[in-house]
Formats: structure tokens, C-alpha cells, sequence
């Protein structure tokens, strides 16, 4: 039997990302992206919905970020979900959710050029969002 888990979001940073390097020298990233929704609820009204994901990058993905993003850079991230849970220093049961970034393209490129596709895997080649886009269409989907 086959599970999956797989996210993709496009968004807004809500903040320049927040890097930082371990003693053990691994890259981290830390981003609040912003993914928003609208609909019409049941009076006509439009109504927008805004979500905040916590997106956290590794190595030269991490690296890249660092060098390319900032407040307000519009990206699309694929990765997977994550769930955390600890107590603070009072005994506080604390969860948070984190989106692992394997993937990530930079939207918000000055020039349609400048739009690539990042990985975290070893392909050897860059492709843009809609070559991406039709490789997750043609996958077959395990379930």
C-alpha cells in the first residue's frame, strides 16, 4: 500500500527568511509564506482568507533562499508536512506544523529567464513552473 506526502503552495514571504548555520555547518531557513483564498459567502459577499505556512529549507536550497528571497518575494514551494510537538520551559504543550521545502521556484523574478526551478535532488536540470507542472500531471498518482 502507498501513502504520500506532498504539498504545493504558491505564496507571498511574509518576512525576509531567517537563516541560520548549526556547529555542524547545515544551512536552515525559516519562512512565513502566506497563501491566499477568496470566495463569495452566502450573502454575495467576497470574502479573503489568508493562511500562513511555516516553510523550512536545508542546504543549498537553504543557501539559495538566502541569497534570493526576501519580504514580500513570491515562490512556489513543494515539500512535505511535518508536525512537531514539545513542552516550554513552564510545562507548556506546544505543536507547530512545517512545510519541508524540497523544491522551490522564485516567482517573483525580474525577467521570465530568471524563473527556475530549484531542487533540493541532483537532476541536473532546471525546468520551468508549467515543464513542472506537467510532470506532476502525467505521474500517476498511487492511489
Amino acid at each position: 500500500m502507498y501513502s504520500l506526502n506532498k504539498i504545493m503552495l504558491i505564496g507571498y514571504l511574509g518576512a525576509d527568511p531567517k537563516y541560520k548555520k548549526t556547529d555542524a555547518g547545515l544551512e536552515i531557513i525559516n519562512m512565513s509564506l502566506s497563501t491566499n483564498e477568496s470566495y463569495k459567502d452566502s450573502n454575495g459577499e467576497k470574502v479573503e482568507k489568508t493562511e500562513w505556512h511555516n516553510v523550512v529549507c536545508f542546504s543549498k536550497l537553504a543557501e539559495i533562499c538566502n541569497r534570493n528571497l526576501k519580504k514580500g518575494s513570491r515562490i512556489y514551494i513543494e515539500g512535505k508536512v511535518k508536525y512537531r510537538k514539545w513542552e516550554d520551559e513552564f510545562g507548556n504543550k506546544k505543536f507547530a506544523t512545517d512545510i519541508i521545502a524540497d523544491k522551490l521556484l522564485i516567482l517573483s523574478a525580474k525577467n521570465e529567464s530568471d524563473k527556475t526551478m530549484v531542487s533540493s535532488e541532483k537532476t541536473g536540470k532546471d525546468q520551468s513552473l508549467q515543464e513542472h507542472i506537467n510532470d506532476l500531471l502525467d505521474d500517476e498518482i498511487p492511489f
